[in-house]
């Protein structure tokens, strides 16, 4: 845990030595800040022990597997995968299997794929914020809220994420003809980012206060028939298996912290897309994640699901807390010091066992191996 919190306290460190340079020079940094940021995240998620993170070294066995995978197999079950509906996630072995003739150590290959993905993230976050703090922000509630998830436990997801977050700026532009065979072709490599395709309509909804009103009043509702919810969902994305009850049921926290931040935010709505029109869009991204928490007590993995909107907090939060400097600007530096506070505490809380361990560094592999 000491190695996830000391990357948070470099990533406030370097955010403050940039806001004092921007205050005195007039230049603006969040670009830079964007960038440093991202390498120091990606190089704690590519230079990770196999053992860190529960898939870590699953990952790293199937790695070694499709070295003996011929291409002929590959293709066919590709094929399979998009003309029969057969099969699961075959264009994560097409990826393994190029990369291989380049990186053929696993260690770079986490690099690469961390690589990817903190270009996807700083991407998003560069063209959906407009202030240094904006940034900053975002940055510590990825470490807080989804490292854990993108960058240490999966990486299949993580590349469609990536996928997903470029995907946004064909949302925005409405250019379907890129949006949809990316999103299509990122599924064969985690199937699950399917979920992302209805954004592409639901994304410019515009009585998005109604919107959330209504989902919230309904989601009593969705919880009572979350079951029935999941059945449906999960055979879309042909993931049946997460349709069933899990024995750790129940995802309390994140559920909690959901619902008070979409209060906050429905409270803080008018005021926030007077400022910013373009934030209606991640409003409604936030409403489709209230929707879909209720996945997640069923089985904890359709957080999957969720996590393609629920990211969207990343770049709504900041608006949000800078909406309240209309009211006072102390009372906007309180709730962005109180935001940062409140997140570290719930890393710590949620995942105090977390272990980290660098790659040259002799670490045990969990009780599932």
């Amino acid at each position: 845990m000491s190695v996830y919190l000391s990357t948070i306290v470099v990533i406030l460190m370097v955010g403050y030595f940039f806001s004092v340079h921007e205050r005195k020079t007039g230049e603006a940094q969040r670009l830079r800040f964007i960038v440093i940021a991202s390498v120091l995240l990606a190089l704690q998620s590519g230079l990770r022990n196999v053992a860190v993170g529960d898939d870590t070294f699953a990952y790293y066995n199937l790695f070694e597997t499709v070295r003996f995978f011929r291409w002929s197999w590959i293709w066919e079950d590709v094929g399979n995968y998009y003309f029969r509906g057969l099969g699961k996630d075959p264009g994560y072995e097409v990826v393994e299997k190029l990369i291989q003739y380049l990186l053929p150590n696993y260690q770079l290959f986490l690099l690469l794929i961390a690589g990817i993905f903190f270009t996807a993230l700083g991407h998003f976050i560069y063209r959906n914020t407009e202030l240094l703090s904006d940034a900053v922000l975002a940055y510590v509630l990825y470490s807080c809220l989804f490292f854990l998830f993108f960058s240490i436990t999966g990486q299949r997801q993580t590349l469609a994420t990536a996928a997903a977050l470029y995907g946004f700026e064909f949302i925005k532009s409405r250019k379907w003809y890129f949006f949809f065979p990316l999103i299509l072709v990122a599924s064969s490599i985690h199937r699950s980012v399917l979920i992302f395709l209805p954004f592409y309509f639901l994304a410019s909804f515009r009585r998005t206060g109604l919107y959330m009103a209504t989902m919230l009043l309904l989601f009593p509702l969705l919880m009572l028939y979350r079951q029935e919810l999941s059945t449906a969902i999960t055979e879309f994305g042909h993931y049946q298996e997460y349709s069933f009850y899990h024995e750790k049921t129940g995802t309390y926290t994140f559920t909690a912290m959901l619902l008070i931040l979409a209060i906050v935010a429905l409270w803080r709505m008018k005021a926030v897309v007077a400022q910013h029109e373009y934030v209606r869009r991640f409003y409604n991204a936030f409403v489709i994640a209230i929707f879909l928490t209720p996945l997640t007590w069923v089985n904890p993995s359709n957080m999957r699901a969720v996590q393609y909107y629920s990211i969207f907090l990343l770049v709504l939060v900041p608006p949000v807390v800078n909406s309240l400097e209309v009211e006072s600007r102390g009372l906007r530096r309180l709730a962005y010091v109180v935001s940062i506070l409140v997140l570290v505490i719930l890393l710590v809380r949620s995942n105090i066992h977390a272990e980290y361990k660098f790659f040259w560094q002799k670490m045990a592999l969990g009780p599932m191996y």
